[in-house]
């Protein structure tokens, strides 16, 4: 009787799922949890309920499908608060670019990597590919392309669950606090180092009719573990020798000023700001020659004495070290930095004193650490994996292990 009862009810699929998502609502609220995200809470009750009741999907979809229907005019409702928030996007319009355009690559770059892996057909493909946008447009763009529109449905809700209930706990390590700086890297989750990785081997392996050995037991994939390793810290090491040059400089014209224009410390003459801020830029350029080129040429001359595995090896070893180096500077910069502002503010003896004297000596090294070398790893990470995908082809045909 009940399962006619249902068959017979056109509102039991959508009072269903508001009550589901209602109850979900409430456990986040009363609990304050990301685990309890209401629109999964809702799909586990709905299917809890089904199965339970042993009700047919296609009953359920009978009365629900009303709301699929609410999903475009919802989707174009968006542009209301969009246009609301008209100011802030013109104010950070350039992050916000960045932003989309590298969430996109990234994205594309994923899922393209995740099929070679997997050996996906196009259909699957497809599937996957808008998986980062509303559900609305992401059921048109997999259906007109040729994938399966309900897959496509499912991946969407669990990019945004996953997305929703690990990005604050993902931000918070890296001291991500702004709103808008929070947004765009929630949404455009980077995992390039991992994709290019992969995007090579697949493309090495594609060029060649052997089975290559990519495995920790081949002595080329170790060595060039080593090697990758080893050039996070050598990079480092010449990062923070580059910003010490610079401000060497700096502080040379900063005196040869204070010494010749006579009034600067009264206020009567003005600074020759100018040749400050050209040093800077050409130090700056001058002193990153050497880094961007070990960059390029380290895969590429690993490649040509390791072969392809050896490369692999060189990747791994660079994005392992390097993020761990790059988190570790960024936080270890951030503590000095706080360290020195805590005592200046009246902590441990404040201005002047023997541990001020100390914070300063340690936010000299802090600073380097986050605002240069920390985030130049990123770089690093990414052009080492980049200029082994442009060279593959050189790579693969002349290499010393080819010869032996």
């Amino acid at each position: 009787m009940s399962m006619e009862f249902f068959e017979h009810s056109v509102f039991f699929g959508v009072s269903l799922s508001l009550l589901a998502y209602g109850l979900g609502v409430v456990l986040q609220r009363r609990f304050r949890l990301a685990l309890f995200n209401p629109l999964l809470l809702s799909v586990i009750v709905t299917i809890l309920v089904l199965v339970t009741a042993h009700i047919d999907y296609e009953v359920y979809y009978a009365g629900a499908k009303y709301l699929s229907y609410l999903l475009t005019p919802a989707t174009v409702c968006l542009a209301v608060p969009l246009y609301e928030q008209l100011e802030l996007l013109k104010q950070n319009y350039k992050a916000v670019l960045a932003g989309i355009v590298s969430g996109v690559l990234t994205s594309l770059t994923c899922v393209l990597a995740m099929a070679a892996l997997l050996n996906l057909d196009h259909a699957a493909y497809v599937t996957l590919l808008p998986k980062s946008i509303t559900t609305a447009i992401g059921m048109s763009i997999s259906e007109e392309l040729g994938g399966y529109v309900p897959i496509t449905v499912a991946v969407i809700l669990v990019t945004g669950i996953l997305g929703n209930m690990f990005a604050e706990a993902i931000c918070k390590p890296f001291k991500i606090q702004e709103p808008i700086a929070k947004g765009i890297a929630i949404g455009s989750a980077s995992l390039t180092a991992l994709a290019l990785l992969v995007s090579y081997v697949n493309i090495v392996q594609d060029r060649t009719v052997e089975t290559l050995n990519f495995t920790l037991t081949s002595p080329t994939v170790l060595v060039g573990l080593f090697i990758g390793a080893l050039l996070v810290f050598v990079f480092s090491a010449m990062t923070m020798s580059a910003v010490q040059t610079a401000a060497q400089s700096i502080v040379v014209e900063v005196r040869r000023q204070f010494r010749e224009i006579a009034g600067i410390m009264e206020g009567k003459a003005d600074p020759e700001y100018a040749k400050c801020v050209s040093l800077c830029t050409k130090g700056a350029l001058h002193e990153m020659v050497a880094p961007a080129l070990m960059a390029i040429i380290v895969p590429i001359v690993t490649g040509l004495i390791l072969g392809p595995t050896g490369v692999v090896g060189l990747l791994g070893g660079v994005s392992v070290t390097g993020f761990a180096m790059a988190v570790f500077m960024s936080n270890a910069g951030g503590a000095w930095d706080n360290a020195k502002k805590y005592i200046e503010g009246g902590h441990h003896g404040g201005k002047g004193s023997e541990c001020h004297k100390a914070a300063v000596v340690g936010d000299t090294v802090g600073d380097p650490f986050k605002d240069t070398s920390g985030p130049s790893l990123n770089i690093l990470i990414k052009l080492c994996s980049t200029v082994s995908i442009v060279f593959s082809g050189l790579i693969l045909s002349f290499n010393l292990m080819n010869l032996l």
